[in-house]
């Protein structure tokens, strides 16, 4: 039944997310600028970008549980609406 589920196209996405986090962390930009135009070629523009924000969102949320700085719950889902 699991194995079902695992095909190519998401062991290749799972690739490009992880190259795209690997290049964000590094220089703190550009996951986007690399998700977003291999992700197009895989699904199509519309899913892709609704998939980078997501991953994006969710990188945000987790950056701002693990930053002291951000204490106030208020700053923190102000920065994630903004």
């Amino acid at each position: 039944m699991f194995l079902e589920v695992i095909d190519p196209m998401l062991f290749a996405g799972m690739l490009v997310a992880f190259f795209a986090s690997g290049m964000t962390a590094y220089a703190g930009f550009g996951g986007a600028l690399v998700m977003v135009p291999l992700f197009t070629l895989m699904i199509g523009p519309v899913q892709a970008i609704a998939l980078t924000g997501l991953c994006s969102a969710v990188a945000l949320y987790i950056w701002c549980r693990g930053n002291s700085a951000l204490s106030s719950g208020r700053k923190r889902y102000l920065l994630l609406l903004g």
